[in-house]
């Protein structure tokens, strides 16, 4: 790739991962598990209030993993929230792969394939802001002949915040796609 004389590095850079995004950003990672809430997140209107039940999301499912202690506290809202959620625990090593229009979850090794999701499908991801390696997303998840589920991905990794700015570029990039064909781009609808 020839560097445009009038790019900066900082637009060299973001050119080169939104082509990137193309082919897949791999990060190699815990898929800790996922949970299946009993329904929308969206349901709740405070945002403060689901930035917590995100939160107990991934506390709940890292701790039924052993990966945090119980000194990680469940937010009191969340436990309401959770009270009937079904978590599953994986607690395995596998490539979280983003696109500009999907995220997979696998070992493309063995070809098993915990995720993938559409990013339409995708709310939001969140780190935990005090077990920093312990992040993940909401999705919701679709199959023929069945009724949607909604599920928030659990993963662990030391690269969290790196792996959020390229979930973060997907949703933009995305955005924009979406925004240039003139279709809806509300993705919190899930």
């Amino acid at each position: 790739m020839l560097k445009s004389p009038s790019a900066s590095p900082e637009e060299e850079w973001l050119k080169k991962a939104i082509d990137q995004l193309k082919s897949g950003i791999p990060f190699f990672v815990r898929f800790v598990g996922k949970i299946e809430l009993p329904c929308s997140i969206a349901e709740e209107p405070d945002p403060e209030n689901r930035i917590s039940i995100v939160c107990g999301c991934l506390r709940k499912v890292a701790q039924s993993a052993s990966i945090l202690n119980e000194s990680y506290g469940i937010p009191e809202i969340a436990e309401k929230f959770l009270e009937n959620a079904k978590i599953i625990v994986k607690n395995v090593e596998v490539q979280l792969s983003i696109y500009d229009n999907v995220f997979t979850i696998g070992d493309y090794v063995t070809n098993k394939f915990f995720g993938r999701h559409k990013i339409a499908d995708i709310a939001f991801a969140h780190l935990d802001s005090e077990a920093r390696d312990i992040f993940g997303y909401y999705a919701l998840e679709r199959k023929i002949g069945k009724d949607d589920k909604r599920f928030y991905y659990v993963i662990q990794s030391e690269s969290g915040l790196q792996v959020l700015a390229a979930m973060k570029l997907a949703f933009t990039v995305y955005a924009e796609k979406k925004q240039n064909s003139g279709e809806d781009v509300d993705v919190f609808k899930v």
